[in-house]
């Protein structure tokens, strides 16, 4: 169940704020808030999908959902974005589902190979050659970063805002 709740920028519960694209997607997805339908990208409702939890209500800004797109409001809003962005208590970057169970493994593996890295350092062999207990012979893994990097996320220039 989704609802929405005006607070103030003074006296903000904790929140976490989505970074995501629209990807091109209209807003054609119901969504019941407070009640009423309101039309999300497939994104915003994937997002809310997977982010779902038993374990008690979560506070989310969405740009979409948090600010009225067919009125003035979205001027308005605008400039408080930094200072939205800058109060959650974290900011998700949503880039939707893996394609694959392989993206899926392949991103992983990445993330344990960043882990390595950041605990052990560089690790050499006596010969000089840089070795990661055999991380690093996971092709998947590099294929499934270059896949990440090239989503349109990386592309926009509110990136650096969010």
């Amino acid at each position: 169940m989704c609802e929405i709740i005006e607070v103030s920028l003074d006296d903000l519960p904790p929140f976490e704020a989505l970074s995501y694209t629209w990807g091109g997607q209209e807003p054609d997805i119901p969504l019941s808030i407070n009640g009423k339908d309101l039309k999300v990208t497939p994104n915003a409702e994937e997002f809310l999908f997977y982010q779902r939890s038993i374990f008690g209500p979560r506070y989310f800004w969405i740009d979409a959902i948090c600010i009225n797109q067919d009125c003035g409001d979205k001027e308005g809003q605008l400039p408080h974005m930094t200072e939205i962005y800058k109060k959650a208590s974290r900011v998700l970057v949503w880039l939707g589902p893996p394609q694959s169970i392989w993206q899926a493994r392949g991103l992983d593996m990445a993330i344990q190979i960043s882990e390595f890295c950041r605990i052990v350092g560089d690790v050499t062999t006596p010969g000089g050659d840089l070795i990661f207990n055999g991380l690093l012979n996971e092709e998947f893994a590099f294929e499934a970063l270059g896949a990440l990097f090239r989503h349109g996320w990386f592309e926009r220039m509110w990136v650096i805002q969010e």
